[in-house]
């Protein structure tokens, strides 16, 4: 590391935040940032471990230094404070909410700053309504009014505005009496508004809330005059009472019954019945008064599982599973349903019954099932509790039977028990003879031959039952001058007597046999001896030129001149009776000359 660097704002307003970094460099021009140790100058100003600086309120701007050190290498870089002007944010007009008409109030306006200050200021007055007035001090006057006034009260000031609501109170005249006005009928459940009308002696009116009051258990009155009607059985008069200002007054309303509405119907009874049973279901009404009462509606039902009578009662069918269907009622243009269960009743077990293999080789697994049979004819596969009378077997909860090894067939009992219930299936285990196996291999034949010459080898086999027999294996040799095929070993020209190594493979097992081939001097591979009345012939085919030719007939020795050594050649030789004409093949092979 060759040095630390800081980097952050030039400068940052007071009672604000900064975020600084600091950048480690390295020798190979590499930089990464690091976390140091931060640390300032300043006791307005601190910095955390992060490197965030804050800073304190301030009259005037201010510097800073902010310094860093990691891992011994130090920087430091000075910034300002800034001492900021506050902004207005807002105004709030303070003063009475009401006054009484032809009197003063004085208003104020408070201006609300970004730094959280607040100060009065001179602002500029007005008022929404004629009936007031207000001066540039913001003392306002009330005019005269004939009922009470609600005005808005204006204040402007560097750019912003405010209002603040004032009501302006009447002063009435002297009160000389009241009467109530409304309705004088309302039906039950429902509300009628009355008003408390005052009289005064310069002849005006005006609505007052007195206190109001009623003479019945049929009805209720707000304090605003509101009359609400309960329920009646029949038309009921109700006195309502006003009293305002030493004055009273009563008013007769008439509460009429409604005969109630049907709302609704709902259906009663169990949710679930079992199968081929019944179950009792009711109908009840419900009214807008609230009142409810047993019917007798038009029932029906959605499925062939239910049936139901006038009276609501319900029969189950007969089911084989748990099964959903509705029960519907009518009744005054009203209808309800409900699901209802049948619920499925399981029958009763009668007998059991095994079945599954009746022979089991030794070593084999198999799985034996069990039959239920019940009292309504049906059967079904039944969990059981499995065992076998051996213990050479196995059997498992799932019914999965196992044989073990044995030395001889063996009869066994397969049980399976259901409550009381309980049957046997007789098994009998067989014993499986373990397979014969290979244990070895070896080659018969010969350990010496001519070149040019042929011989059968046999790749003898060794099994585990003791037994040795012939085996087709498959067979190599070691030399190119030597060719092998299901046990013929053919040999070529050879320059010195050498040994051969035959390889046979048969059942992952390998065996090897040794041969020396002895060297004929000359390159005879056919000797002419006995030749009376005979002459000697050979064709001969080339495998590199794919050619056919014949050469002889040959007398005292059969030799092939200028051939390729390394190329395989096929040698068919054959004798003709020179009497007879008769032609006999001696001897063909494929050759290396």
């Amino acid at each position: 590391m060759t040095g630390i660097e800081i980097s952050g704002p030039a400068s940052m307003d007071e009672d604000g935040e900064a975020r600084f970094i600091c950048t480690a460099k390295y020798s190979d021009l590499s930089t990464e940032t690091v976390t140091p140790t931060w640390s300032d100058n300043a006791d307005f100003a601190a910095i955390s471990e992060t490197g965030m600086l804050t800073s304190d309120d301030l009259i005037e701007d201010k510097p800073v230094t902010v310094s860093a050190t990691y891992e011994g290498e130090s920087a430091s870089l000075q910034i300002t404070v800034i001492d900021s002007v506050p902004t207005l944010t807002g105004l709030t007009v303070e003063g009475p909410s009401q006054i009484y008409e032809q009197t003063n109030a004085l208003f104020s306006c408070k201006a609300a700053y970004s730094d959280g200050s607040s100060q009065t200021v001179d602002a500029d007055w007005s008022v929404s309504s004629t009936e007031a007035s207000i001066n540039s001090d913001g003392l306002l006057t009330a005019g005269d009014v004939s009922e009470d006034v609600d005005i808005l009260v204006y204040a402007a000031f560097g750019g912003k505005s405010a209002n603040a609501s004032l009501s302006i109170k009447y002063v009435p005249a002297e009160l000389v009496g009241i009467m109530i006005s409304g309705g004088v009928s309302v039906d039950e459940g429902d509300s009628i508004d009355l008003d408390c009308i005052a009289q005064f002696a310069d002849g005006t009116t005006r609505v007052v809330e007195p206190i109001w009051s009623e003479n019945s258990g049929y009805a209720t009155i707000s304090t605003s005059g509101l009359l609400v009607a309960g329920d009646v059985l029949s038309d009921q008069t109700v006195i309502v009472g006003a009293s305002y200002g030493g004055f009273a007054d009563t008013h007769s309303v008439l509460i009429s019954y409604v005969a109630p509405s049907l709302e609704s119907i709902s259906i009663a009874g169990p949710a679930s019945i079992f199968e081929e049973s019944s179950a009792q279901y009711a109908c009840t009404a419900h009214y807008s008064d609230g009142t409810q009462k047993t019917v007798t509606p038009t029932w029906s039902e959605s499925s062939a599982y239910l049936s139901v009578s006038a009276g609501g009662l319900v029969s189950t069918a007969d089911v084989t599973e748990d099964r959903t269907a509705s029960l519907s009622a009518s009744y005054g243009g009203k209808s309800a349903k409900i699901d209802i269960t049948v619920l499925y009743v399981e029958p009763d077990l009668e007998s059991i019954s095994v079945s599954g293999a009746v022979i089991v080789d030794e070593g084999v697994s198999t799985r034996y099932t069990c039959t239920g049979y019940y009292t309504d004819g049906t059967s079904g596969t039944v969990d059981a509790i499995w065992s076998v009378s051996s213990s050479n077997a196995v059997i498992g909860a799932d019914g999965w039977l196992t044989a073990g090894n044995i030395l001889e067939d063996e009869v066994v009992a397969v049980t399976a028990s259901v409550g009381e219930f309980s049957d046997s299936i007789s098994v009998t285990l067989k014993f499986v003879p373990a397979p014969v196996v290979v244990t070895g291999i070896w080659i018969e034949g010969t350990n010496t031959m001519w070149e040019l010459d042929s011989t059968e080898l046999t790749c003898m086999a060794s099994f585990s039952d003791g037994t040795t027999n012939a085996v087709a294996a498959a067979w190599s040799v070691s030399s190119d001058q030597a060719s092998i095929s299901s046990g013929m070993l053919s040999t070529g020209n050879f320059e010195e007597d050498t040994e051969l190594t035959v390889t046979a493979s048969y059942a992952g097992f390998g065996a090897v046999h040794e041969i020396v081939v002895h060297y004929v001097e000359t390159t005879v591979i056919y000797p002419l001896i006995d030749l009376e009345d005979k002459t000697v012939m050979a064709t001969v085919y080339e495998q590199a030129t794919e050619q056919w030719y014949t050469v002889g007939p040959f007398k005292d020795e059969i030799k092939f001149e200028r051939k390729d050594p390394v190329q395989w050649y096929w040698v068919s030789i054959y004798e003709t009776n020179t009497v007879s004409g008769e032609t006999t093949e001696i001897q063909a092979n494929w050759l290396h000359l």
